[in-house]
């Protein structure tokens, strides 16, 4: 099933698509700590394979990146951000405050089609892929493996009754969104979240509709075997909130 989210449609106003973004980063850094999970996940993967360039695709805020710049253990790895729709201010930012770590790409990026990254990068997606309508997946994850030889996706939820409650809960976070007063923006999430609060009604819809596009463990071996060379082998790890994909 593929519904709408509001964060996919382009006449969505950009004030309103980056206050969603800073809730998503709300409920998943400070409420959560997912953030710190996947960088963790992300050195550790780039260390055993002996990667020097991660690669933040469809990175919105560019959350890992900003995590991963601050991580003491990532100090050797070349961070770079992208994204379809670049928040670019926020990338020029980070760039500014990081010169020798991080670039952030200011140009849109489309990572459903193949782009030459170079040797030693990995590849990394959170929270994105959902997003790829049904139609374009198969070809998305052909260009991923293409442009990489190394590809890591990380999804906070999936397709089951507890994810989807945990949907439906992130409308208090949602709300207290605009009391985090160290991340920038804060009159955009006071307007949206509280004086017209329409941002919180619109994420835990996206977050209701994410459950729905996530695949399943076995769906996800099954297209990455027709896709994927069995050299690079494809390893699944799903709980019953959240996905790691590697190959």
């Amino acid at each position: 099933m593929h519904l709408f989210e509001f964060h996919d449609l382009p006449n969505v106003p950009a004030t309103i698509r980056l206050t969603l973004l800073d809730i998503l980063a709300f409920c998943n850094g400070p409420v959560r700590d997912y953030y710190g999970d996947l960088c963790r996940t992300i050195v550790h993967e780039a260390e055993t394979r002996g990667l020097r360039t991660v690669v933040e695709l469809g990175a919105g805020t560019a959350p890992l990146t900003m995590h991963l710049a601050a991580l003491p253990a990532a100090r050797g790895l070349r961070l770079v951000a992208c994204d379809l729709y670049p928040d670019i201010e926020h990338y020029r930012e980070l760039t500014k405050r990081h010169p020798d770590q991080v670039q952030g790409i200011v140009e849109p990026v489309d990572f459903t089609l193949r782009h030459d990254w170079g040797p030693g990068v990995l590849l990394v997606l959170n929270a994105t892929f959902h997003h790829i309508p049904p139609e374009l997946r198969r070809q998305t994850l052909a260009a991923l493996t293409q442009s990489s030889d190394r590809v890591l996706i990380f999804e906070p939820i999936q397709n089951n009754l507890v994810s989807m409650l945990l949907a439906l809960t992130s409308f208090f976070p949602a709300i207290a969104s605009p009391l985090w007063l160290t991340r920038p923006g804060i009159l955009r999430r006071v307007l949206w979240c509280w004086l017209v609060p329409i941002a919180p009604l619109m994420f835990v819809w996206d977050a209701l509709v994410s459950c729905l596009r996530q695949w399943s463990g076995e769906r996800w071996q099954t297209e990455l075997a027709t896709i994927v060379s069995p050299d690079r082998k494809p390893q699944i790890a799903t709980t019953i909130h959240s996905a790691v994909v590697r190959w």
